[in-house]
């Protein structure tokens, strides 16, 4: 109903965003300040990663990682904002900025390829030694993992 609920915080810029596993805090990003953790019940909103580039972060389902575009890369950071890294250079050219997706169980990393080119969507290890196309189509931009 909607009863109860409260604005937490207004941002200007806002690009995209995910939730927790846990539901309690969401991280976002915005046109001029990168990566942001906003906790959601005391309205706490802290820098994670500061790179105007930054977008379309997505939580691993461990909560422990966030993956995120960056500068066309693929980028991950621990939750707490340390140990950024910059995976290895893609492999597979082509690839969308948006959305990442982590498989269930943490293993891969999704992302769809340029829909008005060659499309489908390529997959990645968080450690970045295995990148694939998985699936070829134009027009594939937005994904989930069932």
């Amino acid at each position: 109903s909607g009863t109860g609920l409260r604005l937490v915080r207004t941002v200007a810029g806002l690009r995209t965003f995910d939730w927790a596993p846990d539901g309690r805090q969401l991280v976002y990003a915005t046109l001029s300040s990168g990566l942001r953790l906003l906790t959601v019940d005391t309205g706490a909103d802290t820098p994670l990663v500061n790179d105007q580039f930054a977008s379309s972060p997505a939580w691993s389902p461990d909560g422990r990682r966030i993956a995120y575009v960056c500068l066309s890369a693929l980028c991950l950071v621990n939750a707490d904002g340390t140990g950024v890294t910059r995976l290895p250079p893609e492999i597979l050219t082509g690839t969308y900025p948006e959305p990442l997706v982590w498989s269930p169980d943490g293993r891969w990393i999704a992302q769809p390829r340029n829909p008005v080119s060659d499309g489908g969507v390529n997959i990645r290890a968080p450690d970045g030694t295995v990148a694939a196309q998985i699936l070829r189509g134009q027009g594939i931009r937005y994904l989930s993992w069932w």
